[in-house]
């Protein structure tokens, strides 16, 4: 069986309506679509929809979609029945202790809401209230470092921090995908469970239009990883290859012809300089397009990264540090009102150039033993 799975995610659940007629008119409904929406969209929001539609086509098209919730609670959860266990057992005196401070006010009927209702929001809300106490009372300076590094069985399950996205670790949180149903009163049955390591798919599982009982075994997906186009690749690498080989047969026709006069007054060594840097800060294009995919070690992959910015500075550096010494060498020559006869030897303008480059060159060896580029692949 062939299925094709779209995920529905609207900015705004106003542009629910256009989504849905969108997919409708275009015959992306029905056996062989799966819609999988977000747990923005209520049933309320479908009402809403489909009140405006009275085709039955429309309604079996949508039978059988997918609705996947983040739960704070689930049976399966031992944090979740103590907290309910509690919850349930607060008494008129809790009420009138949370009542006695400034601005709150808890009704009973807050209280005596049922385990259905309590596991969606509530949960969440108490562990992140619990995980916030516990990184204001540390003694770690930095509240964010203290809520990253800490982790609890809580009432939502085992509460763990990504440390690289600040959110919460997807190993740890539950979810669970309602089968929704137009019949045309929307009902929905829980289908499969996610208990942060995998899905648990209950035998009411069902597929549109809603009778459809194989799960689809054989789609294949894809992550789009935005890589250069190969084709970019060669050419800049061709392009940059024709540059530094310019580069060459141009050094070695001035040093050739260094003691022509036009070329002596050009100041040869100072022009060979220049197309040497010219010729390091190109080839750092060979390693711009370097990505993830190529079969090499990551040590490898990591002096890719940073070959970037060292070859770009340096050679850029080298290039401007040689062009500031040659307008210094006309500077001085503007400068001499009275004429006299100077002579200003290479080696001086040699000396130009190591102080231009010099901290550059510094700031890149610091940075490069301090914290150096990685190559790392991050999805997200």
């Amino acid at each position: 069986m062939h299925c094709r799975c779209i995920l529905v995610i609207p900015e705004l659940v106003d542009t629910l309506s256009s989504v849905l007629n969108y997919f409708s008119t275009n015959k992306m409904i029905g056996q062989g679509k799966l819609l999988i929406f977000s747990d923005g969209v209520s049933n309320g929001n479908l009402d809403a929809f489909l009140s405006s539609y009275s085709s039955p086509d429309i309604l079996r098209g949508l039978n059988a979609s997918i609705r996947v919730s983040a739960v704070g609670g689930l049976q399966r959860n031992p944090g979740f029945s103590r907290f309910v266990d509690k919850w349930k057992s607060m008494s008129e005196s809790d009420l009138a202790y949370f009542n006695s401070f400034d601005g709150i006010n808890v009704s009973p009927y807050f209280v005596e809401q049922t385990e259905s209702f309590l596991r969606y929001f509530a949960p969440f809300a108490y562990d992140a209230m619990i995980l916030g106490c516990i990184s204001v009372c540390s003694q770690v300076s930095s509240v964010y470092d203290t809520i990253i590094n800490t982790s609890f069985e809580g009432a939502s399950g085992n509460v763990v921090i990504d440390k690289l996205t600040g959110s919460r670790s997807l190993g740890t949180g539950n979810f669970i995908a309602e089968n929704l149903f137009f019949t045309p009163k929307i009902t929905t049955t829980v289908s499969a469970v996610w208990l942060g390591s995998n899905w648990t798919t209950e035998p009411s599982l069902r597929f549109p239009p809603g009778d459809v009982l194989i799960p689809p075994v054989d789609v294949e997906f894809s992550e789009n990883f935005n890589y250069l186009p190969p084709a970019a690749k060669i050419t800049a690498s061709a392009l940059a290859l024709v540059v530094i080989i310019l580069c060459i047969v141009s050094a070695v026709w001035v040093y050739r012809r260094k003691l022509a006069a036009i070329v002596r007054k050009s100041q040869p060594n100072i022009v060979i300089i220049f197309l040497v840097g010219a010729a390091i800060s190109t080839s750092s294009i060979f390693f711009m397009g370097y990505e993830d995919t190529e079969a090499a070690s990551s040590g490898w992959k990591d002096f890719a990264c940073m070959a970037v910015p060292w070859l770009w500075s340096v050679g850029t550096n080298v290039q401007f540090s040689a062009l500031f010494c040659k307008q210094y060498r006309i500077l001085l020559l503007f400068r001499n009102k009275k004429l006299r006869r100077k002579k200003i030897i290479d080696v001086d303008l040699y000396k130009g150039i190591i102080a231009l480059g010099g901290p550059n060159l510094v700031i890149m060896i610091v940075w490069s033993i301090v914290s150096p580029w990685k190559c790392k692949c991050i999805l997200l």
